[in-house]
C-alpha cells in the first residue's frame, strides 16, 4: 500500500492542508499531515507537506470576536456566502468592518455572491441554538436588514445567472407539482429546501436519505453528462467543449447555492473531463484530493462544512473499495444482477464511511439507510433529469412530465423516507465521539485498503507481427 500512496502525493497534501485549516478551533488535527513523513521519507516531500500545513494554518478560519449587545448598522456589506432561502425570507454571510455577520432579509431582492450592498437594520447577538454553528463561519451576530437593499456593485456575473436559474424553476415548480412533490423536487434539484417542514426533513434523516436534499456529486455528474452529450453535438474542438462544459457546471453550482461539496464535485468533474481530453485515464483518489485543496483554497471554512466532510469521505471510500462493475454481461438479468449488486456495495461502503461523522455531528446513525438508498437512489437522477427537461421545454410537455412522471416519483421518495423512520429499529442515538476517533476510524479504514492493479492492455498479435 505504500508505493501506491507514495505515487499520490496529492493525498497527503489535501490531508496536511485540511488538519491546518482546522488548528484555529481543533489543534490537534495541525498534526494529521505527518502520515506523510510514515508514507514517504523524501526531504523535498516532508518540506512539501510541512508548507502546506503552514498555509492551512496561515489561511484557518479565526474564533471571531461575538457580538454581545444589539445596535443599528447602516453602511456598506460584501457578500461572501451565496446566498439561501430561509422561512421567512433569504440569509447571506456578509463581510463588513473586519467582522462577519448572518445577513437576513426578504425574499425576491437581487443578491448574489461578491455584491457590495448598501443596508439598513439592526445587528444581533447569534442565538445560542446557532452560535457554535456560526462560529465556525466565522460570524460573530447577525443583521436583520430593514427596507430595499440597494446595490453598489455587481459580484460575478455567472452567480447572479444562477440565482436567476434556481428562482425561474421554483416558480415553475409551484405552477406545476403539489406541496409535498415540489419541495422535495426543489431541495434535490437546486438544494432549495426552504418548503421542506421539520417532520419531512426528520423523517429523511432518519431514514438515512438527507443526503438526497442535498445537490452534489450525484447531480454534478448527471448534469456533467447531460452537458457533454448536448455539446458533443456542436461543430467546435474538444478543448472548447470541455471549457464550456466547465463554465455551465459553474452557473448550475451558483443556482445550487454553490455550497462546499458541490464545488468539490465541480472541480473533481473537470479533472476527469480533461483527463478524457488529454487521452488519459483520470486516479479517482488523486483527483478527489486535488478537487478539495482546491475547493479549501477557495473556501477555507468550507473545513468545518459538513457536507463537504461527507463528499470527501465518500467519494474517497467509493473509489479506494468499489470495483468498477464487469462489463461482459450478456443478457438482460445479468446485467440487472451486476448493477444491484454494484450499488448494494456502494451503498454499504459509503455508509459505513459516513457513520463516524453523522455520529460527531448529529449523534444519530441511520441503521436501516443501506436499503432505503437501493429503494431510492436510482430514482433521483430520474428526478432531476426529467424535471430539468421539463421546466426547458415548458408547455403541455413539460406539465405532463412533471404531473405523471416527476411527482409520483418524489411521493414515492417522501412516502419511503415516512415510513421507514416511524420504524423503532431505523436509526439509533449515538453516544458523543471525540474528534480523535473519527481520525482513528478512518486511518484504520485506510490499512484495510488492498489496491488491486488494473489489468494491462495487450494488442493482440497477428500473422506477421513482431
Amino acid at each position: 500500500m505504500r508505493k501506491e500512496l507514495e505515487g499520490r502525493p496529492l493525498i497527503w497534501l489535501a490531508l496536511a492542508f485540511m488538519g491546518g485549516l482546522a488548528s484555529q478551533f481543533y489543534p490537534v488535527f495541525a498534526f494529521v499531515g505527518l502520515g506523510c513523513l510514515v508514507v514517504d521519507r523524501r526531504a523535498s516531500f516532508w518540506a512539501l507537506g510541512l508548507g502546506f500545513a503552514i498555509l492551512g494554518v496561515v489561511m484557518a478560519p479565526r474564533v471571531p470576536s461575538l457580538i454581545t449587545e444589539p445596535s443599528e448598522f447602516s453602511g456598506e456589506v460584501v457578500v461572501v456566502h451565496a446566498p439561501r432561502p430561509t422561512q421567512s425570507g433569504e440569509r447571506a454571510v456578509v463581510a463588513t468592518s473586519g467582522q462577519r455577520v448572518v445577513m437576513y432579509y426578504d425574499a425576491g431582492q437581487d443578491v448574489s455572491f461578491g455584491d457590495t450592498l448598501l443596508v439598513q437594520g439592526r445587528v444581533r447577538p447569534l442565538t445560542e441554538k446557532s452560535r457554535e454553528y456560526w462560529r465556525h463561519q466565522q460570524v460573530s451576530g447577525s443583521l436583520n436588514v430593514r427596507g430595499t437593499i440597494t446595490r453598489v456593485s455587481r459580484g460575478p456575473p455567472f452567480f447572479a445567472w444562477g440565482q436567476g436559474i434556481r428562482l425561474a424553476f421554483v416558480d415553475y415548480t409551484r405552477e406545476t407539482l403539489g406541496q409535498r412533490a415540489r419541495a422535495i423536487v426543489q431541495s434535490v434539484c437546486f438544494n432549495h429546501d426552504v418548503e421542506l417542514s421539520d417532520e419531512e426533513r426528520e423523517a429523511l434523516s432518519r431514514s438515512g436519505i438527507i443526503h438526497i436534499i442535498s445537490t452534489s456529486g450525484m447531480h454534478v455528474v448527471l448534469v456533467a453528462g447531460f452537458l457533454s452529450l448536448l455539446l458533443s453535438a456542436l461543430p467546435m474542438p474538444r478543448w472548447c467543449q470541455m471549457g464550456i462544459l466547465m463554465l455551465l457546471l459553474l452557473v448550475y453550482g451558483a443556482a445550487a447555492s454553490f455550497r462546499p461539496p458541490m464545488v468539490r464535485s465541480i472541480f473533481m468533474a473537470g479533472f476527469w473531463a480533461f483527463a478524457y481530453l488529454f487521452k488519459r485515464e483520470a486516479d479517482g483518489l488523486s483527483a478527489t484530493a486535488a478537487s478539495a485543496i482546491i475547493t479549501l483554497l477557495i473556501m477555507p471554512h468550507a473545513i468545518f462544512d459538513v457536507g463537504f466532510l461527507l463528499s470527501f469521505v465518500a467519494i474517497t471510500s467509493l473509489v479506494m473499495f468499489v470495483p468498477e462493475a464487469g462489463r461482459h454481461v450478456n443478457t438482460a438479468l445479468g446485467w440487472i444482477a451486476l448493477r444491484a449488486k454494484q450499488s448494494a456495495l456502494a451503498s454499504t461502503v459509503a455508509s459505513l464511511a459516513a457513520a463516524p461523522l453523522l455520529s460527531l455531528s448529529f449523534r444519530q446513525f441511520s441503521i436501516i439507510g443501506v436499503v432505503t438508498n437501493l429503494i431510492v437512489a436510482p430514482l433521483i437522477p430520474v428526478i432531476v433529469s426529467v424535471s430539468i427537461l421539463a421546466w426547458l421545454v415548458k408547455g403541455p410537455v413539460g406539465a405532463f412530465c412533471m404531473q405523471v412522471v416527476v411527482e409520483p416519483l418524489a411521493l414515492f421518495c417522501s412516502g419511503v423516507a415516512g415510513w421507514i423512520s416511524n420504524l423503532p429499529f431505523a436509526a439509533i442515538e449515538t453516544p458523543e465521539i471525540p474528534p480523535w476517533f473519527v481520525i482513528g476510524f478512518y486511518v484504520f479504514a485506510a490499512m484495510l485498503w488492498r489496491p488491486k492493479p488494473r489489468p494491462t492492455f495487450r494488442r493482440p498479435v497477428t500473422d506477421g507481427a513482431l
